[in-house]
């Protein structure tokens, strides 16, 4: 499965998870590890502390856990959104999500759809399915999370919108 044919079955689910899977259901085996590889290579793209800084701002705080389910939710709002975000995360602001962030939490599920697929088909990816999050250390500098002046000056849009 090439980029373009995973973010056109994302694009086709609207942000919705449920809507994924019906798209999911039906291809092999070894498409569906493919997905998975997809998305697992998409969060990798994603695990940067200036993006976490950003979720963090959006939520109030973000745990490491937490920051593997907000990747998870920004992949699935599309490619757009998702190419946008990651350039310059302070347009984070232009989405939607509730003010707790709880809707970052809720993509969780998003890591494990692919090996839900598969079990409902009686199939046992073993080893072959990667993680959906990829993890290890964030690139760029680490941020400090009581430094409201940095929060303001780095994510203006986003600082408006959750500082208000």
């Amino acid at each position: 499965m090439d980029a373009d044919r995973f973010w056109a079955l994302v694009d086709a689910a609207g942000g919705e998870l449920d809507a994924l899977r019906p798209l999911l259901a039906p291809l092999p085996d070894q498409e569906l590890l493919a997905f998975q590889q997809r998305l697992h290579d998409q969060t990798a793209r994603a695990n940067g502390w200036r993006l976490w800084a950003a979720g963090y701002l959006a939520a109030d705080g973000m745990s490491d856990d937490s920051f593997d389910y907000f990747r998870l939710w920004l992949v699935l709002q599309g490619r757009a959104a998702f190419e946008r975000v990651l350039a310059d995360p302070d347009t984070l602001a232009e989405l939607a999500w509730d003010d707790e962030g709880a809707v970052f939490d809720a993509a969780e599920a998003f890591g494990y759809l692919v090996a839900e697929v598969l079990e409902e088909r009686g199939s046992d990816p073993g080893d072959a399915l990667v993680a959906a999050t990829a993890t290890g250390e964030p690139s760029g500098e680490p941020f400090r999370e009581d430094d409201d002046a940095w929060f303001a000056t780095a994510f203006p849009r986003l600082t408006a919108r959750t500082r208000a």
